[in-house]
């Protein structure tokens, strides 16, 4: 008798519907896998268009502002500050929307911004020196770390502190952790506006860390200028600012130019939202009072967290 050849028309009905089943999967996987070509090459073209545009329009961005960040680098007091500030312009600049540390590591720049990086946010030794009687402003309270770690530095020796998040679910996590700090209630202020360089009602978009006014935004919360908020006694008292306000940092610092220009309190300014906030908040604490002296920190191996210190 000849052989049989092993082929599916000499399988029994189990073999074949197991083999059916088999093949219509392979079929399945290499449609699924001809599809993630299509869409992974097909998209090749426009993501590789988005990047030139991107990097001709980063690369006009930096040349138009030549002057200005020449000029910040001028007006800084110290090394370190010129530092932070070339380094982190250059990594905004040729960031290429990797991992970060990734990014650092794959370009040699890890060790030195390593060698940069300050843990004291806020509070950097050498640059921010607190009293015994200080009114702290606590401008994007968020959930009430930097009013903990104030609280913390300054022992509880402190004046009063003003604080400010108008974000729902953040400002309820603010009062929460503030209370668990058994501060006296007369010593703490809180308030659910954004600080800002009008009193008005303003598109929010609402969204725990890293919410921020923008027309985009589906709330409306209160955004208020401090100098109009606050009695002249106790902006007076103010000695020290803190804004990390997502991008409206500027608006922030107009909204309080009186105390600016009366007090000269201490200020950390988040400069990393807008790269030309890196340029546009010193100059515009500079005109109001031109005693301050300007510096720069790095506290993330990161394109965030840089701040800008006038003291």
């Amino acid at each position: 008798m000849e052989n049989q050849k092993s082929s599916p028309d000499h399988l029994g009905l189990r073999e074949k519907n197991i083999l059916k089943i088999w093949l219509n999967s392979l079929a399945q996987k290499n449609s699924r896998g001809a599809l993630h070509s299509i869409l992974t090459y097909g998209l090749l073209i426009p993501r590789k268009i988005v990047r030139i545009k991107r990097k001709r329009d980063t690369d006009l961005f930096y040349h138009t502002n030549r002057k200005n960040i020449d000029a910040i680098l001028s007006l800084t007091t110290d090394d370190t500050s010129k530092e932070v500030i070339r380094t982190q312009l250059a990594f905004i600049k040729d960031y290429d929307y990797t991992n970060e540390t990734e990014y650092l590591k794959k370009n040699g720049l890890l060790e030195k911004h390593t060698q940069l990086l300050n843990t004291d946010e806020y509070f950097p030794q050498g640059i921010i020196t607190l009293a015994n009687n200080e009114c702290f402003v606590d401008g994007g309270g968020f959930n009430g770390d930097t009013v903990r770690e104030f609280t913390k530095r300054s022992s509880g020796n402190f004046d009063h502190i003003y604080c400010f998040e108008p974000d729902k679910k953040n400002f309820v996590d603010l009062v929460s952790e503030v209370k668990n700090l058994n501060l006296n209630d007369d010593k703490v202020t809180y308030y659910p506006y954004g600080l800002y360089s009008e009193n008005k009602k303003i598109n929010f978009d609402q969204r725990g860390i890293g919410s921020s006014i923008t027309e985009e935004g589906g709330d409306i919360i209160e955004v208020i200028r401090l100098d109009d908020l606050l009695t002249q006694e106790q902006k007076d008292k103010i000695t020290f600012i803190k804004l990390d306000v997502e991008g409206s940092e500027l608006e922030a610092l107009t909204g309080m130019q009186g105390i600016i220009k009366k007090n000269r309190p201490k200020l950390a300014i988040c400069v990393y939202h807008k790269t030309e906030h890196f340029w546009q908040v010193p100059f515009l604490i500079k005109s109001l009072n031109p005693d301050y002296k300007i510096y720069y920190r790095q506290h993330a191996l990161s394109r965030l967290e840089t701040v800008c210190y006038a003291v």
